[in-house]
């Protein structure tokens, strides 16, 4: 197993919602419990890669391996993406 970390840099607005909501605001934003900053929920980031991968023509049967399918889990595991800078 190897571990890769990447950066991410928001160009434009970027609303990582909790999909939670309590009536008054429509999303609230996922936020970490100690800080209170904002996060990107991994299975979201997950979501972004597999698409990405998809739209770049990568064939199903490799995409399906490495993110999963509805029956079963794949091979990438991703956690959540935190703030390095403000």
């Amino acid at each position: 197993m190897s571990d890769v970390m990447f950066g991410l840099l928001a160009e434009t607005f970027l609303h990582p919602g909790s999909g939670q909501s309590d009536g008054a605001i429509d999303l609230k934003v996922a936020r970490e419990a100690v800080t209170g900053y904002p996060y990107i929920p991994g299975s979201a980031v997950k979501g972004a890669l597999r698409a990405a991968m998809c739209d770049g023509g990568e064939q199903k049967t490799r995409v399906d391996a490495a993110f999963g399918q509805v029956d079963g889990a794949g091979s990438v595991l991703v956690s959540d993406a935190r703030l390095l800078l403000l």
